[in-house]
């Protein structure tokens, strides 16, 4: 996982304002008051009670509010605590009809996260295992992203006896640090010459991340540089007797301001999904997927430091099944960024 924790200045504004896409004002005199730097609690109190999933379309508790002059929706809470043992989901995965992108997330007070619970941007395993599916395991759909950035992309479709395995997708718009990293896993190869399992997608046009609190607190700094991970490759098949299994899907973006934060190591999560297991029948190879990669969390708090709450792994290659047969590889990672403005004038 990588890392970065910043503690920089706000900006001369004092940090309490997000400036809207087309580099404008505030817009109106009363944005100033909605984006406050930890946003004006309007959502009131949330505590979860099971498993949810946040989007731009179907909403957050108290519904995510779009602010004057920007598309980008948010969430504002006063307190937010999620349960022991509840996942929340920011983002649909690519492949859910209808479903919306990710939102930012504003507490003014305080987050709290119990044990065993997570805030997550995850992409989704590639499929596998069993009998062959003629045409190829389907890759694990990508995370989406926050709007106007990259979404986490699809992870690659294994080779089956009707099909060939094909790449995992590749994302555009990534943080540029340690982009050489942000590649999916090749899937496995199979067979005695052997066939070559498919390569994950990698960044393509990386961009700059926010390198100081007053980027990092810009709408538009949020739209243009942050994007989900990257898809991993397809496995690879001895024969037409097996089958490659499906390579995972890119992670989303997870972006959170919130005055403090009570949570377990691990918890923010935007971790790539993992690679499909191999299929075969009369015991011939079928390589594991490779996995995705880690998508990007960015945290603006008061807390002096948020060191290890944030997992940012690619997903694991899947298991090989037959003989011969290799695993898919793994994932890289994605990318941690945080930021503590109390030397700034909050």
């Amino acid at each position: 996982m990588a890392e970065t924790v910043q503690d920089g200045p706000a900006d001369a504004s004092g940090g309490s304002v997000l400036t809207n896409p087309d580099g404008g004002g505030s817009g109106g005199g009363s944005t100033e008051e909605l984006l406050a730097l930890y946003g004006n609690g309007s959502n009131g109190d949330h505590t979860t009670s099971g498993d949810e999933t946040w989007d731009s379309v179907s909403g957050a508790p108290g519904n995510p509010t779009v602010p004057f002059g920007s598309d980008l929706p948010f969430a504002f809470f006063n307190n937010l605590t999620i349960s022991p043992g509840d996942s929340v989901a920011i983002g649909s995965l690519v492949n859910v009809e209808g479903g919306g992108n990710a939102i930012v997330i504003f507490v003014r007070d305080t987050l709290t996260i119990g044990e065993g619970a997570r805030i997550h941007v995850n992409g989704g395993d590639g499929l596998g295992g069993g009998l062959p599916n003629p045409f190829g395991s389907p890759g694990g759909p990508g995370r989406k992203a926050i709007i106007n950035s990259t979404d986490g992309a699809s992870g690659g479709q294994g080779t089956g006896p009707l099909a060939g395995n094909t790449p995992g997708g590749s994302g555009t718009d990534r943080p540029a640090i340690l982009s050489s990293t942000h590649v999916g896993g090749a899937g496995g190869s199979a067979g005695i010459l052997p066939n070559p399992g498919a390569l994950g997608g990698s960044d393509q046009s990386p961009a700059s991340w926010p390198y100081s609190l007053s980027q990092a607190i810009s709408i538009a700094s949020l739209l243009y540089t942050v994007g989900g991970g990257n898809g991993g490759g397809g496995g690879a098949s001895a024969n037409s007797s097996a089958g490659g299994g499906g390579g995972g899907g890119g992670a989303g973006t997870l972006v959170i301001f919130a005055r403090n934060i009570i949570a377990p190591p691990g918890s923010l999560q935007a971790i790539g999904g993992n690679g499909g297991p191999g299929s075969e029948t009369e015991l011939q190879g079928g390589a594991g997927g490779g996995g995705g990669t880690g998508g990007f969390v960015l945290i603006v708090t008061d807390n002096l430091s948020v060191a290890g709450l944030s997992d940012v792994s690619g997903g694991v290659g899947g298991f090989p099944v037959g003989f011969p047969a290799n695993p898919g590889n793994p994932g890289g990672p994605g990318e941690a960024v945080a930021f503590n403005p109390m030397l700034g004038s909050i």
